[in-house]
């Protein structure tokens, strides 16, 4: 059972630079829904990222812990906001 859809953001894209409608709402492979499926490709990302030194997360930078790096920790942060159990930075 797929956990239910965030409530859509109080805060706008330009509030929060790089990132899109749609990251606010936690879907950030845009796939059209926010799923467990966005920590892994947050993963997926930082994984990229450590092979080409180029950050391919353009919202927040990948940093949605907010400790000044992207990180592994970052797609934990996401899978733990999917149950409810963090918040993201602009919620």
């Amino acid at each position: 059972m797929s956990p239910p859809p965030l409530p859509l953001p109080t805060s706008s894209p330009e509030n929060w630079p790089g990132c899109t409608a749609q990251d606010l709402t936690g879907d950030f492979d845009h796939s059209g829904r926010a799923t467990l499926g966005d920590a892994v490709h947050i993963a997926d990302a930082r994984l990229e990222y450590g092979s080409t030194m180029v950050n391919p997360i353009a919202c927040l930078d990948g940093d949605f812990d907010q400790d000044n790096y992207f990180t592994l920790n970052d797609a934990a942060f996401v899978a733990e906001a999917q149950f409810g159990k963090v918040q993201l930075p602009w919620e």
